[in-house]
């Protein structure tokens, strides 16, 4: 199997940026965006470097929407535990924008789950902060793994 997972961020005057990530297991795909405040995306690499993660894990996630029945999450990158002994997923759910801002108008949309240990994790973490910093064009994370 192979876990893929792709993130390039746009930089906006304001301090804003575009995060958009592609991520694919084994051939099943899915691409979302979302606008962040960079620092907020720096908040969630520095919740990555810690050791062990939280139990409730660690999540960024984004879209649009005023009020919580209209709220559209077009991009979430979460990292739980799965074990005891250092497994983890990063799990990346992802969406288009739909037509409307009614959720249930989301024409595209996938869950795609990567697992990972703590090594991962923190290359990928170095990856995204390089990311933010402007030292990258993107943040990676391929696997492949036997059957």
């Amino acid at each position: 199997m192979t876990h893929t997972l792709r993130l390039t961020l746009q930089r906006d005057a304001d301090g804003s940026c575009g995060l958009d990530c592609e991520a694919s297991h084994d051939g099943f795909a899915g691409r979302g965006q979302a606008w962040f405040n960079l620092a907020e995306i720096r908040r969630f690499c520095e919740a990555l470097g810690v050791y062990p993660l939280p139990a409730a894990g660690v999540s960024l996630n984004g879209g649009y929407g005023g009020t919580p029945h209209e709220r559209v999450v077009t991009l979430e990158l979460t990292v739980r535990t799965t074990d005891s002994v250092g497994g983890l997923d990063l799990v990346a759910t992802l969406a288009d924008f739909p037509v409307t801002n009614r959720p249930w108008e989301v024409l595209r949309s996938a869950i795609v789950r990567v697992p990972m240990t703590y090594e991962t994790l923190r290359t990928f973490a170095t990856r995204l902060h390089a990311l933010c910093d402007g030292t990258a064009t993107e943040a990676t994370l391929d696997q492949a793994q036997g059957p």
